[in-house]
């Protein structure tokens, strides 16, 4: 099974704006059963806010990256770099409490495998034979 590397995130304010930047890297390395068999998986990027100790409930705050990503013999990694602008308002994982609270954000990357299925050839039992002599 493929398997995520180290995920940085890192959120920077942007100047004269209420908006921040937000980066995720991180690297996605096949497995050789991947190689061998060009296993497909749905990987999903998110913001999470974390609320230990809260209620102890993390909320899924935006889904950043959700495509498919296949492996072939010529791509055994890839390397993801993903950078976008979002209200600071929008990573508020504590919203209706004091304004004071810190926001606890981190990013989420997740791999499900989606099954592959081939079929066979066509064979035709039965039926009409006629003979072409």
């Amino acid at each position: 099974m493929a398997s995520v590397q180290a995920v940085n995130l890192t959120i920077t304010p942007v100047a004269n704006s209420d908006n921040v930047s937000v980066y995720v890297g991180y690297t996605v390395a096949a497995s050789s059963h991947d190689l061998a068999t060009g296993q497909h998986y749905r990987e999903v990027c998110e913001l999470i806010g974390d609320d230990t100790p809260g209620d102890g409930t993390d909320d899924a705050l935006r889904t950043i990256y959700d495509a498919t990503t296949t492996f072939d013999g010529s791509h055994s990694a890839y390397t993801r770099a993903i950078q976008l602008f979002v209200p600071r308002s929008a990573l508020d994982e504590d919203s209706g409490r004091a304004i004071l609270d810190e926001d606890e954000i981190r990013a989420k990357v997740t791999l499900l495998p989606i099954p592959t299925s081939r079929e066979s050839n066509l064979i035709r039992l039965g039926g009409l034979v006629l003979n072409p002599n």
